[in-house]
Parts: structure tokens; sequence; C-alpha cells
């Protein structure tokens, strides 16, 4: 092994994010006791983010590509080229907390050897917790993600098969999946288990991608004690509905991949009464008392709602 590999192989998908994109390479670049470099795959981006990069960091690695691949496209680009012995995969909108987060990312990593992806504490700018150690999508987990069981009980460290993907965030632990907002992952799960599938343009890559770490052999853990924040959703805040129905078909397709015709029924189903009770359920909690949280609530539900009805109504692929 070359003495001048790279630790770290960063990686930074962009579309239209400029100024998101810049700032996530100068976390990067901050980043104390490990060797990195950096590759950036812009989306064919129309705000400039292609020459920014040129200008402000002109040792970073630059794919920018005449069209917009998706996510899971665009990263897989960058695994196959990149020389570090590890692969950081950051969203555009996340940088880390402190300079040190990213020595201590690969500490974590390291420390197991059959440890294949680990992932930080997710935070919002104001210190608000984001839930990204997740239970693979599931009827189970859709009705108790979407009732109030799993907020009354996760902050009471109630029987965690009752929590949905609201487990206690205070610890080291296997997870069936991590949110892509920063992933370190060794390169050997790329080569074992494949990079991201190219038929999922964006949202739920991360999920399909992990199950496949997981039958690999390789473990999936969330570590805690580095904390990275994120803005969530920058690249794609105008387009809610496009969301949601990405958000929804990605969850048909791993589970149609992976667990056949009849999990995918039964999850459909499960989709459908969970989202039209919590639309009820917050749609007449705001009638009675109008607030900012239900109102939310019930216009996500609804949202979630038609991209579901519109999956079953002949999405085959997402």
């Amino acid at each position: 092994m070359s003495p001048d590999r790279p630790d770290v192989s960063a990686i930074v998908v962009s579309f239209n994010t400029r100024e998101l994109t810049l700032a996530a390479l100068a976390s990067v670049e901050a980043q104390e006791g490990v060797r990195t470099e950096t590759w950036v795959v812009d989306n064919a981006s129309s705000d400039g983010t292609a020459d920014a990069v040129r200008r402000g960091h002109p040792s970073a690695h630059l794919l920018a590509l005449e069209e917009n691949v998706g996510f899971g496209r665009a990263n897989n680009l960058a695994m196959e080229r990149a020389a570090g012995r590890h692969l950081l995969l950051l969203n555009s909108d996340a940088r880390f907390a402190e300079p040190g987060g990213l020595r201590r990312l690969v500490d974590a990593l390291e420390a197991e050897a059959d440890v294949g992806v680990v992932g930080p504490r997710l935070e919002s700018p104001a210190g608000r917790l984001e839930y990204s150690a997740r239970r693979f999508a599931g009827s189970r987990t859709e009705l108790l993600r979407r009732t109030p069981i799993h907020r009354v009980l996760a902050p009471r460290g109630g029987p965690e098969r009752l929590l949905g993907d609201a487990w206690p965030h205070d610890r080291r632990r296997d997870v069936d999946w991590l949110t892509g907002a920063c992933l370190l992952v060794r390169r050997g799960v790329v080569e074992d288990a494949g990079g991201f599938d190219p038929a999922i343009f964006m949202y739920g890559e991360e999920q399909e991608w992990c199950w496949r770490v997981r039958k690999a052999g390789w473990r999936v853990v969330f570590d805690p004690f580095v904390t990275v924040v994120h803005l969530r959703g920058a690249s794609s805040l105008e387009r809610a509905g496009w969301r949601a129905r990405r958000a929804v078909e990605g969850d048909r397709y791993m589970i149609r991949r992976h667990r056949g015709a009849l999990a995918l029924a039964a999850f459909d189903a499960a989709r459908g009464v969970a989202l039209a009770t919590e639309w009820l359920v917050h749609r007449t909690l705001d009638a009675l008392r109008p607030s900012d949280y239900h109102r939310a609530r019930w216009r996500d539900a609804r949202l979630l709602l038609g991209a579901w009805w519109g999956a079953l109504r002949g999405s085959a692929e997402p």
C-alpha cells in the first residue's frame, strides 16, 4: 500500500447547491489527523458550482457531468475513481461540527474489522437531533412511525420493537441502515456489495444499498460521538411533491427487489392505513386547536398519500 494513499476519499455530490458545496468542502479540508482527497460530482448544475469549485478548491477532483444522473450514480462515479482506503459520502448540505470529527469517524470504522459502514449523529443547525439510524421499510415499521407510540415511548426507553425508527440515538449500535447525509465506508464494502443501485435516482438508495451491504456480511453502525450538521434537503426544497414520490417509490422498489410481491402488498396496505390515519388525526387536531405542528403533519401525510396512490396506479420503477 502506498504511504501516500489517502486515508479517506471524501465525495460530495452537488446539484445547484454552490455555496453549500463550497462549505462542505471547506469542512472536509479543515479536518485534522487524517489524509484526505476530495471529489465533487456536479450533476449539471446551472448555478456555477463547477466553476466555483475549480476556483476555490483547485486540489479537488471535479467530475462536471452534462446531465443529472441522480445521487447514487453520481456517487458511484467518484467511488470508482477514488484512491482512499475509506470513502466518505457527504451531502453538500452537511458539515462536520468539529475539526476532529472525521478522525473519530475513521476510528469508529476501524475499531472492529467487520464494520463496513459507520454514520455519525446528525443535527439541525439549531442542534436538534435528526433520526438517521433506521429500520428497513416494512409493514410494522410503517405503522409504528405514523402513530404516537414511538414518540411517547422513545424518551422513556420503551421496548425497541415499538419504537419504529425512533430508537435511542445515544449509544453506538448496529442498525439496519443509515440515512446518507454522511457515511464513512470501507472500500471492501463496495468491492463486495457493489455501489448504489442506479435504478434509484434519488431517495431510498441508502436503504437498498445497506440491505446488500448487510447481506454481504458487513455491519452498519451508528456512532453518536461524532456530530455532523445537516440542513436537510437543501437541493430540493422547492420540489416537495417530487421528493415524496421518489421516497415512496424508493421504499417500494427495495421491498419488491429483496422481499417479493407479497411483502410489497402488505407494505402498501400498511402505508395506506397509516398515512390515512395520520392525516385524519392531525387534520382533526389542527381544526380543534390550530398549530403549525399539526398543520405540517397532515399536509405531509396528504402529500405522501398522493405519492403512494400514484405509485399504486402504475409506478414500476423508482
